[in-house]
C-alpha cells in the first residue's frame, strides 16, 4: 500500500491532453498507461527508469515546448529538500512558475505531495546529507499557489486509516509511515490552473 494507490487514479481522472509533461518519471508505469490512452507523454528525470525526452533536472528543461498537463506526481518534494526551502518555499515557487510557463493557455498542473505536518524527512540509510523530501502543509501549499498566481480547481486530501485510504478534510498531524502506511500517511492531490494575470 502506497500513496500511488490514490495518486494514479486521481491523475488519470484529471489529466488533459494530448501533450503531457511528466516531471520526475514514476516507476509505477502510469506513463505507459497514458501513452496507451493516446497521450503524447514527455518525461523529465535526472535518472529516468526508461526512455525520457529530457534526461536532466526540471530546472534545465527548455521552455520552448508547451503542454496541456504538467504532472508533478510525488516529485516536487524531492527537488530541493533543505531547511531553507522548507521555510521559504523559494525553490517550490520556481518549480511551479516554470511549470506554468510550459502550459498551453488552458493547461493544468496535476500535483501530489506528502501532506501533513511540515518537516524534512530523512531515511536512516540515506546517502544525502540533508533530507530526502519535504512534507507539505495546506498553509505551505496555499502560500505557493498565492505566490505563483495559480488557482486550485480540484483539491483532495487522502489519509491512511487501518491500511485503507480515505478522503479527509485535513490531516495536519500526518507523518511519513504513520497509521500503518508503508510510505506517506496522507497525500495532497490537486489540479491547479493559471490564475488571472
Amino acid at each position: 500500500m502506497s500513496e500511488r494507490d490514490v495518486e494514479i487514479p486521481f491523475m488519470l481522472k484529471h489529466v488533459r491532453g494530448p501533450r503531457v509533461l511528466d516531471v520526475g518519471v514514476d516507476r509505477s508505469g502510469y506513463t505507459d498507461n497514458l501513452c496507451n490512452m493516446g497521450f503524447m507523454v514527455h518525461g523529465v528525470d535526472p535518472a529516468p527508469p526508461g526512455e525520457c525526452k529530457f534526461k536532466m533536472v526540471f530546472a534545465h528543461v527548455p521552455e520552448t515546448e508547451k503542454y496541456d498537463s504538467v504532472l508533478l506526481i510525488s516529485s516536487m518534494e524531492h527537488f530541493y529538500p533543505t531547511p531553507e526551502n522548507t521555510e521559504t518555499c523559494k525553490d517550490d515557487i520556481e518549480t511551479i512558475s516554470k511549470a506554468i510557463r510550459m502550459l498551453n493557455p488552458d493547461g493544468r498542473i496535476i500535483i501530489t505531495v506528502p501532506y501533513g505536518e511540515s518537516y524534512l524527512h530523512v531515511w536512516e540509510s540515506s546517502p544525502n546529507v540533508g533530507a530526502d523530501f519535504i512534507h507539505y502543509s495546506l498553509e505551505k501549499l496555499r502560500y505557493i499557489m498565492e505566490k505563483c498566481r495559480i488557482v486550485p480547481v480540484i483539491q483532495e486530501i487522502s489519509r491512511v486509516f487501518e491500511k485503507k485510504w480515505s478522503t479527509v478534510e485535513s490531516a495536519p498531524d500526518a507523518r511519513y509511515g504513520g497509521h500503518g502506511a508503508d510510505n506517506a500517511e496522507a497525500v495532497y492531490m490537486g489540479v491547479w490552473e493559471k490564475g488571472i494575470e
